[in-house]
């Protein structure tokens, strides 16, 4: 039986600096560390449902509140707040609520799913069917060998059998990352998060424009170019931070 699909995550990269965000700040202001937590509660609860969003009915409101521990119509003003923010958006025709960068966040993890979803139907579509012998034990003995007739080392049609060398495995097609995995591998990196989205968008150009090749090949593995990437960077950054102190240095002895 197939796999259910999954239009949902398991857990979202919270920010280091999330509450220092402009809109954030302003819901810290106006309901303290209530609106925060209340805040990120939401964004868990979005994350667990498919699509990241959440039905907006009085029920759900009630659901949602008693789950958070504290009173509805603290919760409605609060969502209110986030909607005037922007932070949270509103649906009238599927009564629902979502956070529009949130799912933004999510659409390489779900584009993923749908490219690895279609390679495993594809490659089970192209499996041969399976040929059973009888249950006579006699044909079990003779079928559990390939029997090639052979005629002066040729076989029936006339061929010689390819040779090992002739058995080449298939190469794995690249496919390119999305912008949410280059910065999932960035942060596997330990890269701060404010320069994460930097670097993937200067990762993601440079490739892009050169259509994924490397010299003269096409790219085999992305995350060794995006570590070389982070190894340049550094260089750069050395490089333009010896060149500021010796000027530094100069126009000091001036």
């Amino acid at each position: 039986m197939a796999r259910p699909k999954k239009n949902n995550a398991d857990y979202f990269s919270h920010d280091a600096d999330m509450r220092n965000d402009l809109k954030v700040k302003a819901l810290r202001n106006k309901f303290g560390i209530t609106g925060y937590a209340v805040w990120c509660m939401i964004l868990e609860v979005l994350t667990d449902k498919d699509y990241f969003e959440y039905d907006w009915s009085e029920v759900s409101q009630e659901l949602m509140s008693a789950d958070f521990g504290i009173d509805s119509s603290l919760l409605i003003e609060i969502v209110e707040y986030c909607k005037k923010l922007k932070l949270l958006t509103y649906d009238n025709s599927t009564n629902t609520i979502f956070s529009q960068r949130h799912k933004e966040r999510f659409n390489g993890l779900l584009t993923k799913r749908e490219r690895d979803r279609i390679r495993v139907f594809v490659s089970d579509n192209s499996k041969q069917p399976e040929v059973f012998a009888s249950e006579n034990p006699q044909s079990k003995v003779k079928y559990s060998k390939v029997n090639i007739i052979k005629n002066n080392n040729r076989d029936i049609c006339g061929l010689k059998p390819p040779s090992t060398g002739q058995l080449r495995e298939v190469k794995k097609v690249f496919t390119p990352p999305s912008k949410e995995d280059v910065i999932t591998y960035f942060a596997e990196r330990a890269i701060s998060p404010e320069d994460r989205e930097y670097f993937a968008d200067k990762f993601l150009n440079f490739y892009e424009s050169k259509n994924w090749m490397v010299g003269k090949n096409k790219m085999a593995n992305w995350k060794a170019a995006a570590s070389r990437s982070l190894e340049w960077e550094d260089k750069r950054r050395i490089r333009h931070n010896l060149n500021t102190s010796v000027n530094e240095l100069w126009n000091y002895q001036k």
